[in-house]
């Protein structure tokens, strides 16, 4: 409920200030279909952590923060296909901000990666109202391309994720 609103405003900010964000939007580490954990009726459970390479995610962390440059992964959710090695690279330079655009970014692993550096950190949140329709907007626009029956559908469920991985 927007986390990437916020993102956007943080790089328009930084920008205005002379500085550079690096935003690492996590959604591009989704394990593939194949891969992923299921809820009782067979669906993906796309809001479980484990439906994401964590390992990856603490790996182009800790990469980016040394200084190094990462290799960013991709999700096709057309086809739910992961891909470690995109060809899209990305580098934090010395006095950029890395942005983790993510519903899971205080996970225990991720903040593991970054403990020692200087961080902030933000929750944004809304009513179930406002993210519900956030959430139809983003994903029949966006590269999930689904139909808004379907987050009405399985709203329940999101809710029940919700409460037990994120908030």
């Amino acid at each position: 409920a927007g986390k990437t609103v916020l993102t956007n405003m943080i790089q328009d900010a930084a920008s205005q200030a002379g500085r550079k964000v690096v935003a690492l939007e996590l959604d591009r580490y989704f394990k593939a279909w194949s891969e992923m954990p299921t809820v009782e009726n067979g669906q993906l459970d796309f809001d479980n952590p484990e439906a994401m390479h964590m390992d990856w995610i603490a790996e182009d962390i800790g990469r980016l923060l040394r200084g190094e440059e990462i290799d960013m992964p991709a999700f096709e959710f057309s086809t739910g296909t992961s891909i470690r090695h995109s060809g899209e690279k990305k580098r934090l330079g010395d006095t950029d901000i890395l942005v983790l655009d993510s519903i899971h970014a205080f996970h225990d692993t991720i903040l593991g990666s970054v403990a020692g550096y200087d961080t902030a950190k933000f929750f944004v949140d809304a009513d179930a109202d406002h993210r519900l329709l956030r959430r139809i907007r983003r994903d029949a626009l966006g590269p999930r391309n689904l139909r808004p029956i379907l987050n009405i559908r399985w709203w329940d469920l999101i809710r029940d994720r919700e409460e037990r991985f994120i908030l």
